[in-house]
């Protein structure tokens, strides 16, 4: 059985993040990140959400994140 350090889905999926452009979707994360359920990665988006890190517009499927500049 293989198994993962805790905290190491949420570090491929910002990994992922980082080098995706400024503004992606959630598909985008998934196809990156296929070992880290759809779940997970909006545990992760939420966060960096609710820190401003993240800008999300729009709702659903065609919802986009954009990356906000820190200034």
């Amino acid at each position: 059985m293989l198994t993962t350090a805790r905290g190491a889905k949420t570090a491929m999926v910002l990994d992922a993040i980082e080098r995706l452009p400024d503004g992606f979707k959630m598909v985008d994360l998934e196809r990156v990140c296929p070992n880290v359920t759809r779940d997970m990665i909006r545990v992760v988006l939420n966060r960096l959400k609710e820190e401003k890190r993240l800008r999300c517009d729009g709702r659903g499927p065609t919802a986009s994140w954009r990356k906000m500049k820190i200034r």
